[in-house]
């Protein structure tokens, strides 16, 4: 159990990239309509579905890379959400 506290950190910075990465993605492909963002952003939500799908039928809930997957995209949702809201006015 002392690996996985020692590795939260790690995983902490993980999603903040992600989520760094994924915003400015949702917000052109959303905001914008840039058609290239909004496929970039398909192939992600497609990717992380396949992935929640396997993680559903081989374990009955979310595996740890689904755990992962469904905090940077909750994360990424707020987070557009406040910028759409109060930044880009």
């Amino acid at each position: 159990m002392s690996g996985d506290a020692m590795l939260q950190p790690l995983l902490a910075v993980i999603i903040g990239h992600v989520v760094a990465f994924l915003v400015p993605v949702c917000l052109l492909a959303l905001r914008e309509r840039n058609p290239f963002a909004a496929l970039a952003l398909a192939i992600l939500v497609v990717a992380s579905g396949v992935n929640l799908y396997g993680d559903f039928r081989r374990l009955g809930r979310p595996g740890p890379v689904g755990w992962t997957l469904l905090a940077a995209w909750s994360v990424t949702a707020a987070v557009a959400t406040l910028t759409a809201h109060f930044f880009l006015c």
